[in-house]
């Protein structure tokens, strides 16, 4: 009884520290994908036509002597 209770580390407090664990794991998994991913765009950064899609896309730029089109959908 006394472990139920009365503790620092009764029903309630264990279960709080559950929850809190289970959100903690959650944010480790969400860290990863990002390391992952982010991982993958440094890679791409050294390709040379990836720079130019992004630069085009992104920033607006453009080749000398080129006209650009936006089209939405």
């Amino acid at each position: 009884m006394w472990l139920i209770f009365i503790d620092h580390n009764n029903l309630v407090e264990r279960h709080k520290m559950y929850k809190e664990h289970k959100k903690l794991l959650e944010t480790k998994r969400e860290y990863k994908q990002k390391i992952i991913e982010t991982r993958e765009a440094a890679k791409a950064m050294d390709n040379k036509e990836y720079i130019e899609k992004i630069a085009r896309e992104k920033y607006m730029m453009k080749k000398e002597k080129e006209d650009i089109y936006i089209v939405t959908e």
